[in-house]
């Protein structure tokens, strides 16, 4: 396991092991956290470097712009972790087509409702072949997905994403108790005729998240995705190959 990897796999494991704790004991595990966090660091130095410095200031930026408590920080923070995972594979099981047609549209109105925060959500998609930026919204994009195959004339797509990447950055407060935060992903597409890929992208796209703590409650939503820039696969593939390697 190479450098990055590894202290990418203490940070994580950690993260998991510290939001586990909050629900027993939040003031006894910080000083848990102290003794297994040194721990980790004497046995990998190079836990406690870029990952975990991200980590923490992050959490501060949640803190000061949320004017939440510690435990709250670290309760968003992984919430939004679990639901960029889990849009990542809705959108990608949509884009496989292995929903039968019987109940893809409910599929597709179950998506909606989880992930969005109303049907008037929209989603920008790019063309590297004539470098296109076209605005659609969420329900016609996830039916588009649904009929990629079809349209590109293919027998296999594959949509997914980087998973050594999740840009945190603006955090916008917007009313009382909403807050607007970006999150950027790498968003990979691939069409396939047989075993020959056909075309291929990466995509780094912006999720508007919209976030909610109305009576304790955490609620994330998607406002709108946009899109930052759009690169070809293999040289996108190339950067993210080095820079875990680095």
């Amino acid at each position: 396991m190479n450098k990055f990897l590894t202290y990418q796999y203490y940070s994580l494991l950690l993260r998991r092991v510290e939001y586990m704790f909050i629900k027993i004991n939040y003031k006894f595990f910080n000083k848990i956290f102290v003794i297994v966090y040194i721990s980790t660091c004497l046995i990998n130095p190079c836990y406690g470097g870029k990952i975990n410095s991200q980590y923490e200031e992050i959490l501060s930026r949640f803190e000061t712009k949320l004017n939440c408590t510690r435990e709250t920080a670290i309760k968003i923070f992984h919430i939004i972790n679990l639901f960029t995972d889990s849009i990542q594979n809705a959108l990608a099981r949509l884009a496989s087509s292995d929903i039968s047609k019987i109940n893809y549209t409910k599929y597709i109105d179950q998506t909606i409702k989880q992930y969005f925060e109303s049907d008037k959500a929209t989603v920008q998609v790019s063309n590297l072949r004539d470098n296109t930026i076209k605005t659609y919204s969420i329900k016609d994009y996830l039916y588009s997905i649904v009929n990629l195959k079809k349209k590109y004339k293919t027998t296999k797509i594959e949509l997914s994403y980087y998973s050594g990447y999740l840009g945190i950055s603006h955090l916008t407060k917007i009313s009382t108790t909403k807050y607007e935060l970006s999150v950027s992903m790498w968003q990979t597409f691939r069409g396939y005729f047989g075993d020959y890929n056909i075309y291929s992208d990466a995509t780094k796209k912006q999720f508007s998240l919209i976030i909610n703590l109305d009576n304790n409650k955490i609620s994330i939503a998607v406002s709108h995705i946009t899109v930052l820039e759009t690169n070809n696969y293999e040289f996108e593939k190339d950067i993210w190959q080095r820079t875990r390697n680095q």
